[in-house]
């Protein structure tokens, strides 16, 4: 395959840079956007990104069963400390009962950090191990891992 075979390759190279110049970038990010919202309800733990002020951008399906109480849902723009505060007024937080403020500034101190992990008991009594990680632009990632199986275990 002489010049012919590097003709055609070159060709195609052409054309697939040609139709990249001409794509839509907004479709692009659309694509990318759903694809990274599939990619985070693949995952079994629950996971969430906030941004430089703590509020929600982006989670997954099961970090929204953890985290909706009642009628309170997780939107976008929606502070972790509002949350928090939602779960506290539905009692889903047994070691906060009698303590509400000082163990919401006590969590919010905890989520603040660079790292931090803890296990966390919620209302009848389910655990799970939160770990959280500031990123350099000032957001941050939290992952929340169901444990109730494993603490049972535990106390057996």
């Amino acid at each position: 395959m002489n010049g012919r075979g590097r003709m055609r390759t070159t060709h195609s190279r052409k054309a697939l840079a040609k139709e990249h110049a001409c794509a839509d970038p907004v479709a692009d990010t659309n694509d990318a956007y759903a694809n990274l919202r599939l990619a985070f309800d693949a995952v079994p733990e629950g996971v969430a990104l906030f941004d430089h002020q703590d509020r929600y951008v982006l989670w997954n399906r099961r970090y929204e069963e953890l985290y909706t109480f009642g009628t309170t849902k997780i939107a976008v723009g929606t502070r972790f400390e509002d949350t928090l505060r939602a779960g506290l007024a539905c009692g889903t937080y047994p070691d906060a009962r009698g303590r509400e403020e000082r163990w919401l500034q006590d969590r919010l101190k905890r989520h603040a950090q660079p790292s931090n992990v803890e296990e966390l008991q919620l209302a009848g009594d389910r655990w799970i191990r939160i770990e959280g990680r500031r990123m350099s632009e000032g957001g941050s990632v939290g992952v929340r891992i169901y444990i109730t199986d494993l603490k049972r275990r535990e106390a057996s």
